[in-house]
C-alpha cells in the first residue's frame, strides 16, 4: 500500500491518527495533542454521516482487483477522508481504542510498514494462572495482547513491544505518555525499525487464503469435538433455531440488512444461490447475536 514500500527511514517524520473523539480517552488526546505535538501530529475526522453513507453504498471489494475483475473505485469520499496510501507515508500511525479496545483496521496499517502505537487504558491484571509475558497464552487457550480485552482472528499473533508499541495512558497523561513514548524510540532508532518490520511481515503473512483455511480448520475441529446431541440440547434449553442456508438472512440484525440487500448480495449473487432473503425474527436478533 503506497507508502507500505518505502523505509521508515524515509517516511514523514510525523504521526497520523483518523478518528473522532468518541470517548473521554480520545476526546483528552484531542485536547492535549495540538498544544505538545504541534505540526509533528496530523489528525484527520472523517465526516460521520459521510462515513456511514461509503459503509453502506460502496460495494464490497472497490478499489480492487476481485475474481480477475476490476471494481471501480467508490466515488463517496467523505470530508477528511484519510487512505492507507495516505496513512502509509508516515513513521508513526497512532491508534485509540474506539467503543471497543479493537481496531479492525489495525492488521490492516501495520502492512504500512510505520510503527503502531495504541494508545490503551492500563491492562487489568490477569487472572491467577495467566501467563506473564506480553501475548503469551496459558496452556490450552489462546489470548490476545494483554493490551486488548477484545480481540478477531488476528490478536493473539500480535506480540506488544515486537509488532506494535502498546503505551498504557489514561484520559489524565495520555499525550505526556506518548511523548515519553516517542523520545524512547528517537533515541532507540533501531527500535523502530524492527517494531516496522516486524508487524509488515505479520500484515504480509495474513493471506485471505490462510485466514479462510484457518477459520474453516478452527470450525471443523470445533464441530468434531461436540459431544453427541449438544446442539440439540443446546437449542431445545436456550430457544435457539438452526441456521441453514434457507434461513440465514432472517437472522442478519436489522442495522445489517439493507447493507446485505441493497450490496453485498447483489454483488454476490452466484455464492448465495437461493437463499432467501426473510424477514428477521424478533428479540432474537434485535442485538445482532444468535446461537
Amino acid at each position: 500500500a503506497g507508502g507500505g514500500g518505502v523505509g521508515l527511514a524515509a517516511k514523514r517524520d510525523e504521526m497520523i491518527w483518523v478518528g473522532s473523539p468518541t470517548n473521554p480517552l480520545r476526546e483528552a488526546f484531542q485536547h492535549c495533542a495540538a498544544r505538545t505535538f504541534g505540526h509533528r501530529l496530523v489528525h484527520r475526522m472523517p465526516d460521520k454521516e459521510e462515513m456511514h453513507d461509503l459503509a453502506w453504498r460502496c460495494p464490497p471489494g472497490a478499489g480492487a482487483t476481485l475474481a480477475g475483475k476490476w471494481r471501480e473505485p467508490c466515488s463517496i469520499k467523505p470530508r477528511g477522508w484519510t487512505p492507507l496510501e495516505e496513512q502509509c507515508r508516515y513513521k508513526y500511525i497512532v491508534h485509540l481504542p474506539g467503543i471497543s479496545d479493537w481496531l479492525e483496521h489495525f492488521k490492516h496499517q501495520l502492512a504500512c510498514g510505520s510503527v503502531n502505537i495504541f494508545l490503551g487504558r492500563m491492562p487489568r491484571r490477569r487472572p491467577s494462572g495467566a501467563a506473564g509475558a506480553a501475548g503469551a497464552a496459558p496452556s490450552g487457550g489462546v489470548q490476545p495482547p494483554h493490551a486488548f480485552e477484545h480481540f478477531d482472528f488476528s490478536g493473539p499473533l500480535l506480540l506488544e513491544g515486537e509488532t506494535f508499541l502498546f503505551v498504557p495512558a489514561t484520559a489524565s497523561n495520555v499525550c505526556e505518555r506518548l511523548q515519553v513514548a516517542l523520545h524512547g524510540l528517537e533515541a532507540a532508532p533501531e527500535r523502530g525499525e524492527c517494531l516496522a518490520a516486524r508487524g509488515q511481515q505479520l500484515a504480509a503473512e495474513l493471506s485471505l487464503p490462510r485466514v479462510y483455511s484457518y477459520l474453516a480448520g478452527v470450525l471443523n475441529e470445533a464441530s468434531a469435538r461436540q459431544r453427541p446431541d449438544v446442539a440439540r440440547k443446546a437449542a431445545e434449553k436456550g430457544g435457539s433455531r438452526r441456521v441453514t442456508k434457507a434461513n440465514f438472512f432472517s437472522f442478519v440484525p436489522p442495522a445489517k440488512r439493507p447493507w446485505m440487500e441493497q450490496v453485498f448480495v447483489p454483488w454476490h449473487a452466484a455464492a448465495f444461490n437461493a437463499t432467501p432473503l426473510l424477514p428477521p425474527h424478533g428479540g432474537e436478533t434485535a442485538s445482532g447475536l444468535f446461537h
